[in-house]
């Protein structure tokens, strides 16, 4: 099998990806959706879910197919209130039923499979139709109790059947497959029969769901989760059914976010299995480096370490042994290492198995480096001259049997070009077509090809060509090869099949406005527009090229109909010659031109306007034409002979009746074939079948093995790290020691203790919501019994579920089965054994828990629990033997459906939707050295708030925002009044931090930190999310009894900058413009004498009031911010420093999941000191004591030290430099989810001394990383 298409842009060619035995299937493998691999690509070609609506979801999930329209006959329903998993399904009430039009994917020459869920609410009428496609020769139809429940489904002109198939009003699945010459009928997993089938249905059909137009074969109850695939047999022995594994479609109850809606991964990898596999590329110069620089690149997942090498990329011009070229490769020892004719080169760290890693290998001059993600871990000397004339293996060293075990992606190679030289950050998006690239694959999810285009292999010529000429691998075929592409209204219509033939190019000429049009494109972005009034291409002579005779000839092209009308002809090869078209039934029809023609119809056709097709026509010595429509054999006719002349040749119509015979259509991509026959089975269409300018390279990529493309790759690994399933799910707490744990901290055992209790460890532990989760019970202990169940996180683990106050189980001991919660033992349920799979159900809104058994309800255990955090919990009141159990928290597919509206315990969903998941975009902490020079420092925001303080010496804080303006400076240290100073620092809507030249904040060779925010942007006075406005009334912040001067509001972010005039009257309140109270708050008088920074934070009392300048706890005060709501800030009835005839600032800040978070903690005096839960890491933080005098607001962040525990500390109210200890201390680490006091000293200044301490926090990473994963401690 070849794959075939283009390259990106020239100079770049492209190169055939080729299987020489033909075994090669391009295939998706090794999605992890749900826990399970899928086998639905590409052959999932209808997928309804049923919930809602009858929507076809099977294109978002295989892009082979196309989203097939469903028509509701008689109104079907869809209720939420019966439901097998989605919370949802189609109600039939017996008379109405739904009607798939007619699409060629519903044609089963081959494997194939039918399953689906249904619900019969009463008893069925004899011969009661499921599905239907188009007749009753391929239908699955039910029969009525008096038949024992039958399930019967015919197949052609075989069939398979049971007795007791259903149950009324029980939810039953049903499977059909076929697979080669046998037919397979599943109920609920289970092969209940098999036959002999031989049986094969053409297509295309259209498929009814519940009857076809009689209304007596229809049925009531309900269906859900119908799907169909063609080419695939699905299961061919016993098998979990889909309840518990609903692959790809929405709202999945086995670990995918309720409401999700699943994403079709497009990158890719090439799988090799470490027996056989690998990748050829043929001899090419472009691998022929000489003395010269190059790179080679690529991700790599090794699944294993042999004793022999992995090789990444091979050459060798001598074959086996022959190191004259280069070799990249992982040795056993997880080296990587580099090896042409001077020797192996090793970099320093290990690579392991099972995770993704970049490597790099690079030639600058003479040096040669190595990369493992991004580090230079090697630095040696090479001059090799390689000359490559043996060509380049992936995954393979040439002549030997050591080949590559696990997968690689984005493979790279680079002429001329040393792309990395220093420490680099790995890609994060598939590789691109840089300059001198001249080989790029691996990363397509469906082929060996790059997103369905070729790899790279630029500048190729070979001994049969010349540059420029690209040939594919039928080229000595071609008769004609015409792309029909060009700029929009273009005129030119160029035949690109080879030179060398008997016959040169064909030239057109245009009739009527025939023209190329950007309107519609397969893929090429533009195709022939021929209007059906004048418009067809006639060539110069064919001479023998376009005549049949008795041989193998091939037509095939791709076509787009806007209308039909007569009898249009897509191509004709003039008097004597074929004509192939259509009719006004949409058939394809076959001519001979000319009196007493042959002529011959596909009536399976049925093409429809507003859609691309793509026709072949092959006929082989016979004298029979066969009909593929979208690689689907749609029959044959035979008889086809006496030719006469055929020239010339005609596109878009025939010369002697063009008034009828013209198509009003798009065409693409135009070939014929004389002499190959190169259809002789269904074939999966691949579009482009070649790209114009660059059909295929000589050069060529051979698949051996079974290699093969899958849409597992470095960057969106599966469809649950993306929703953050896998990475992010509840596990049993490693750091509890009464129990022994396995498989991942997944699974328990207690052995020999009666009070201990296995408790979960998730980062945001549950105060609401409603959460499910599963235990299977493994192991029974010889004396005594175990419990399922939830505690509260604060519960002892040496106390088991009898003893808990703060935990609810479901206990059994044999005959002894309870629910079981602080010495209350009450009879509850029935007994559970090992194998048997324990659900716990824990709704948290109204305070109840239920447990399952075996996907069957206890009923409600407990009401009214108690309020907490709570975490799964596993515990066993065993003295002999062992109790062993494994949690599942949706990670892995569920054995049965959750309840409605509970949710698996995984990250994806206890992580607010509001979450913040790139905190740079709004937070910055940097640290530079002046230079009184203006510049830009770099951030990923334009800031609207920028703090800097010079480190080195006492000087003041420096304080700037956007609506106050351009070098103006507040100090925190002091009460002065807002300053101007020229040069200091600016705004605009551009990234970065703009530092003047002055001295206020970039004095020379003086050390600085710059913590900066983005509010809501600086395009007017008022700013709300970016958008710019010249009012307070236009910009939404007309709440309160202060309107303010300016303001820049990020409502995204939670934080504002308001600035306003006090209006001298006591509980005036000002519009702070966010979507939630404000947590910290800070006002400033700008002038006046004198007057402190007032500060209120959520966790001080109403009535008091802290000061940034001043080291004060907290105080009463006649003048602070007495309160807040949703949407305004209250000042007090004191005037005086916060409601003066002034003007004010106003910083206001609300915690926000993922970037920022205030609270407060109590300090112990231990170098095992407080931890605070922030759920990210930290990259600035500043505390204050609240209960002691003479207490500093201590500022820590991330750049000022790298590494914990931080110590080096700034003080909002204090001018002096950095601290590296002495007055005040602030030893703390940085965690990846919050932060943790180290230090031990009594010094209340510091930041762990037996007080309460306030803090505010803002994010270096977020709570999640990429795709939805826990960030890791560092």
């Amino acid at each position: 099998m070849t794959w075939t298409t283009s390259d990106f842009s020239s100079p770049f060619t492209s190169i055939a990806i080729t299987s020489p035995n033909g075994g090669v299937g391009v295939y998706v493998s090794g999605i992890q959706v749900d826990g399970v691999t899928l086998i639905d690509i590409p052959g999932l070609v209808l997928a309804l879910p049923l919930v809602g609506e009858a929507t076809d979801e099977s294109n978002r999930i295989n892009s082979e197919t196309t989203t097939k329209t469903v028509t509701n006959n008689s109104t079907v329903t869809f209720p939420s209130g019966v439901s097998n998993f989605y919370n949802g399904s189609a109600l039939f009430s017996g008379s109405n039923s739904l009607t798939v039009a007619s699409n060629s994917d519903f044609a089963f020459p081959g494997d194939f499979t039918w399953e689906m869920w249904i619900h019969p609410t009463s008893s069925v009428g004899s011969h009661s139709r499921v599905i239907e496609f188009g007749d009753t020769s391929w239908a699955i139809y039910i029969y009525p109790s008096s038949d024992s429940y039958k399930v019967y489904a015919q197949l052609g002109s075989q069939n398979v059947q049971i007795t007791n198939g259903y149950i009324e009003n029980v939810w039953t699945h049903i499977a059909v497959v076929k697979s080669g010459s046998t037919a397979y009928l599943f109920i609920n997993g289970t092969l209940r029969h098999s036959a002999a089938n031989s049986s094969t249905m053409s297509g295309p059909r259209d498929l009814d769901i519940n009857g076809r137009d009689n209304s007596s074969y229809r049925w009531p109850g309900y269906i859900q989760d119908l799907r169909i695939y063609a080419g695939v047999a699905k299961y061919t022995g016993n098998f979990v059914p889909a309840s518990a594994n609903p692959d790809v479609l929405p709202n999945s109850p086995s670990g995918v976010s309720g409401g999700s809606k699943l994403t079709k991964i497009t990158d890719g990898a090439v799988h090799f299995d470490g027996t056989g596999d690998y990748l050829e590329v043929a001899s090419t110069t472009d691998f022929a480096f000489g003395t010269g620089d190059f790179t080679l690149e690529a991700y790599i997942y090794a699944t294993s370490l042999p004793n022999t090498n992995n090789r990444i990329f091979c050459s060798g011009a001598g074959g086996a042994g022959d190191r004259s070229n280069f070799q990249l490769m992982v040795g056993s020892a997880g080296y990587l290492e580099f090896d042409h004719s001077t020797g192996y080169q090793t970099a320093s760290g290990l690579i392991g198995t099972n995770k993704w890693y970049h490597v790099a290998a690079t030639r600058e001059g003479t040096s040669l480096k190595l990369f493992i993600d991004g580090v230079l871990r090697h630095t040696g000397t090479s001059s090799v001259n390689v000359t490559e004339d043996g060509g380049v293996t992936i995954g393979r060293e040439f002549g030997y049997s050591s080949y590559f075990n696990g997968f690689i992606s984005n493979a790279r190679i680079l002429k001329g070009t040393a792309l990395y030289t220093a420490n680099f950050t790995p890609p994060t998006r598939t590789l691109t077509n840089v300059t001198n690239t001249k080989l790029l694959t691996c990363q397509s999810a469906t082929s060996f090809i790059t997103g369905g285009q070729p790899i790279l292999n630029t500048n190729s010529t070979g001994s049969t060509t010349t540059s420029g000429t690209r040939i594919d691998s039928n080229a000595s075929y071609l008769s004609l090869c015409i792309p029909l592409n060009g700029s929009n209204g273009g005129t030119t219509f160029t035949d690109q099949s080879p030179t060398g033939r008997t016959t040169s190019a064909l030239t057109f000429t245009r009739n009527g406005d025939t023209q190329t049009s950007t309107s519609q494109s397969n893929y090429y972005g533009s195709s022939g527009y021929f209007d059906g009034t004048g418009d067809y291409l006639t060539s110069s002579a064919t001479g023998s090229t376009m005549t049949v005779g008795s041989g193998d000839f091939t037509i095939e092209l791709w076509i787009y109909w806007n209308s039909f009308s007569g009898s249009p002809l897509i191509v004709s090869a003039g008097t004597g010659g074929f004509s192939l078209g259509s009719n006004p039934s949409g058939d394809i029809i076959m001519y001979r031109n000319g009196a007493g023609g042959w002529g011959g119809t596909w009536s399976d056709a049925n093409m429809t306007t507003g859609k691309w097709y793509h026709i072949a026509a092959v006929t082989s010595t016979s004298g029979t034409w066969e009909v593929y429509l979208n690689g689907i054999s749609i029959g044959t006719q035979s008889g086809y002979s006496g030719e006469g002349t055929t020239s010339p040749l005609y596109i878009g119509g025939y010369g002697n009746g063009v008034g009828t015979q013209l198509p009003n259509a798009y065409i693409q991509d135009i070939r014929i074939y004389k002499g190959l026959r190169k259809y002789s089975s269904n074939f999966n269409v691949t579009a482009p079948l070649v790209q114009p300018e660059a059909l295929v390279s000589p050069s060529s990529i051979l698949s051996v093995g079974d290699a093969a493309a899958t849409n597992f790759n470095p960057f969106n690994t599966d469809i649950n790290t993306v929703r953050g399933q896998e990475t992010g799910y509840c596990t049993f707490n490693p750091l509890d020691s009464a129990f022994t744990l396995s498989n991942g901290n997944l699974t328990a055992s207690i052995s020999n203790d009666s009070t201990a209790c296995a408790k979960g460890s998730l980062a945001t532990p549950l105060d609401s919501g409603k959460w499910f989760w599963e235990f299977t019970y493994d192991e029974k202990p010889s004396g005594g019994g175990t419990s399922f169940g939830a505690v509260i996180t604060t519960a002892s683990i040496d106390a088991a579920f009898h003893t808990n106050a703060a935990g609810y189980g479901y206990y059994s001991e044999g005959n002894y089965v309870r629910k079981i919660n602080n010495n209350s033992q009450v009879a509850y349920g029935t007994d559970f054994v090992p194998g048997d799979t324990i659900g716990v159900a824990l709704n948290l809104d109204s305070s109840e828990i239920t447990f399952f058994k075996n996907g069957v309800s206890q009923g409600v255990a407990y009401s009214s629990i108690a309020s907490g955090n709570y975490v799964p919990a596993m515990s066993s009141g065993t003295n002999t033997g062992t109790a062993k159990g494994t949690l599942n928290c949706g990670q892995k597919p569920f054995k049965f459906p959750p309840p409605d509206g509970f949710q698996p315990l995984n990250f994806a969903n206890t992580r607010p939707e509001t979450v913040i998941t790139r905190p740079d975009q709004y937070v910055e902490v940097t640290t530079y050295t002046g230079n009184q020079t203006a510049r830009t420092l770099s951030t990923n925001f334009a800031p609207d708030f920028v703090w800097t303080k010079r480190r080195d010496d006492s000087n003041s804080h420096q304080l700037y925002d956007s609506v106050r303006g351009d070098n103006k400076i507040l100090q925190t240290d002091n009460t002065n009044d807002e300053d101007t100073v020229s040069n200091s620092l600016s705004f605009s809507e551009s990234k970065g931090i703009n530092i003047g030249s002055g001295t206020r904040s970039n004095e020379n060779s003086v050390s600085y930190v710059a913590w900066a925010w983005r509010a809501g942007g600086n395009k007017n006075d008022f700013n709300v999310d970016d958008v710019g406005y010249a009012s307070a009334a236009a910009a939404g912040l007309s709440a309160g009894t202060i309107t303010p001067l300016g303001a820049s509001v990020g409502t995204k972010q939670g934080f504002s900058i308001v600035k306003f005039h006090g209006n001298q009257t006591g509980g005036a309140t000002v519009p702070h413009g966010l979507s939630q109270t404000p947590d910290f708050t800070i006002v400033k008088q700008l002038t006046g004498t004198d007057e402190s920074w007032r500060v209120k934070h959520r966790d001080i009392a109403s009535t008091k009031t802290l000061y940034l300048n001043q080291s004060r706890e907290e105080l009463s005060n006649t003048e602070y911010i007495s309160g807040a709501d949703s949407t305004t800030i209250a000042l007090s009835t004191g005037l005086a420093g916060i409601n003066a005839d002034a003007d004010y600032i106003m910083y206001a800040w609300h915690s926000v999941p993922g970037l920022q978070k205030f609270g407060k903690y109590e300090g112990n005096q231990s170098t095992n000191g407080t931890y605070v839960e922030l759920g990210f890491r930290p990259a600035l933080i500043w505390v204050k004591n609240i209960d002691t005098n003479s207490t500093h607001w201590v500022i820590v962040d991330k750049e000022r030290d790298k590494t914990n525990p931080l110590g080096t500390k700034l003080a909002a109210n204090l001018s002096n430099g950095d601290f590296l200890g002495g007055s005040f201390r602030a030893e703390c680490d940085f965690l990846s989810n919050g932060f943790k006091m180290r230090g031990d000293s009594t010094d209340s200044s510091g930041m762990n001394a037996s007080n309460t301490y306030v803090y505010c926090a803002w994010a270096e990473a977020p709570s999640t990383g990429l795709y939805g994963a826990q960030s890791t401690a560092r």
